[in-house]
C-alpha cells in the first residue's frame, strides 16, 4: 500500500469548494481566559486546539439578535447561544452578511465558469508537466480563451521510491452564451466539456487534461461571483465579518486566502485589547472594520478584473492584474 505523506512544498491549493461554513461566537469575560464557541454546518479537517475550545458541530445558523451585554446566534435545531462578539466567517454566502445587510447581501455573479477536478499521475506521466514547474501553473489559449490551472494537491511514496501525485485541474472560460457556455450537470458531461476545451492546447498541457478518466466521479463546478465589501451597522461592535463572508473574490490573483489570515491577526489584535480593557469593544470594532474595508474592497475589484483579463490574451500584460506583483498591505 503506498504511504500517504504531507506534502514536502508550504504552498498547497485545493478545488475550492465553497461549502464549510463557520462561524465564531466570542464570550470576553473578566476573567483570564476567552471562551470561544465554533458553529458549523461541516468541518471535515481536524482542528488543531479542539479539545480546548467549545467546538458545537451541525449547527446551521438562522438569524440573530443583540441582547443585553452580547448577542445571540439562533440555529435550526432550535438551540442558541449567547457570546460578547459574533464574527461571521461562514463563507461566502454567509448567513451573518444576510443578517447584517438584509438587503444588499447577495453575490455579484460574473460571467465566468469553471470546472475543476483531482486526479492522479505516476511519476512518469507528470515527469514533462513538473519540467515546466514542479508545483503549479497557469495557461491560457490565445486563441479559444480557454484558462487552465495546475496545481500539486497531493503525493505519494511508491514502492520504489519515486512519487506519485494528485494534481488540481482546472479549466474555466468566459460566459457569452447562456446556453452552448453553460456547466453540465453530471461528471461525465463536465469531464468530456474539460476535453473539448483543451483540445487545442500544446502538449503537455493536452494530456494534463485529456488523460483526466472518463469514469471520474468527482468534478467541482463553479459559476464564479464575489461580493466588495460595504459598511455595515455592526450593532455597537457586537456582529462583524472576516475572510469570505465579508469580501468574497475570485482565485485569480490568489489574495483571499491571505486577506483572510490578515483579517483573524488584525481581529485578533483588537479583542486582546478588548480583553485587557485598553479599549471599548465598539471602538475595536470599527477599527477593525476601518482597515479591513478599503484593504479587501481593492482586493475584489483586482480579482474581479483578472478573472476577466485571465481569458483575454490581448490583455494580458505584465501589468495586468492577473501576472502584476502582489504588494503586502501596510498593516500585514
Amino acid at each position: 500500500m503506498n504511504e500517504r505523506r504531507p506534502p514536502s512544498f508550504t504552498r498547497q491549493f485545493s478545488v475550492p469548494q465553497l461549502r464549510n461554513s463557520v462561524s465564531l461566537l466570542i464570550d470576553l469575560p473578566s476573567a483570564a481566559h476567552i471562551n470561544f464557541a465554533y458553529y458549523q454546518a461541516r468541518f471535515s479537517t481536524e482542528f488543531p486546539l479542539q479539545n480546548e475550545i467549545n467546538i458545537r458541530e451541525g449547527k446551521k445558523l438562522i438569524s440573530v439578535a443583540t441582547i443585553e451585554g452580547g448577542v445571540r446566534a439562533h440555529f435550526e435545531d432550535g438551540t442558541f447561544a449567547d457570546g460578547s462578539i459574533l464574527i461571521g466567517a461562514d463563507g461566502s454566502n454567509s448567513n451573518v452578511r444576510k443578517y447584517l445587510l438584509p438587503d444588499d447581501y447577495g453575490l455579484n455573479t460574473l460571467p465566468v465558469s469553471l470546472i475543476g477536478v483531482i486526479r492522479h499521475f505516476s511519476p512518469e506521466q507528470l515527469a514533462p508537466v513538473r519540467a515546466l514547474d514542479p508545483l503549479l501553473f497557469q495557461g491560457l489559449h490565445p486563441k479559444t480563451g480557454n484558462f487552465l490551472w495546475y496545481s500539486i494537491h497531493d503525493w505519494f511514496e511508491e514502492p520504489d521510491g519515486q512519487r506519485s501525485f494528485d494534481v488540481q485541474v482546472i479549466i474555466s472560460w468566459i460566459v457569452r452564451n447562456s446556453v452552448s457556455d453553460s456547466i453540465p450537470k453530471t461528471h461525465e458531461e463536465r469531464i468530456k466539456l474539460m476535453k473539448e476545451r483543451a483540445k487545442d492546447y500544446a502538449e503537455p498541457l493536452r494530456s494534463l487534461v485529456m488523460d483526466i478518466p472518463d469514469d471520474l466521479t468527482s468534478t467541482t463546478a463553479l459559476k464564479l461571483a464575489d461580493y466588495p465589501p460595504r459598511k455595515w451597522n455592526n450593532r455597537n461592535g457586537r456582529v462583524t465579518l472576516a475572510g469570505d463572508s465579508a469580501h468574497t473574490m475570485t482565485m485569480y490573483r490568489g489574495e483571499g486566502a491571505n486577506h483572510g489570515i490578515l483579517d483573524a491577526a488584525l481581529l485578533v489584535d483588537q479583542l486582546k485589547m478588548i480583553h485587557r480593557g485598553e479599549i471599548d469593544q465598539k471602538v475595536a470594532i470599527d477599527t477593525y472594520e476601518a482597515e479591513m474595508l478599503p484593504r479587501t474592497l481593492d482586493a475584489v475589484l483586482k480579482s474581479r478584473e483578472a478573472a476577466m483579463v485571465a481569458h483575454n490574451w490581448e490583455a494580458l500584460t505584465k501589468e495586468s492584474p492577473v501576472v502584476s506583483a502582489r504588494l503586502p498591505p501596510s498593516t500585514a
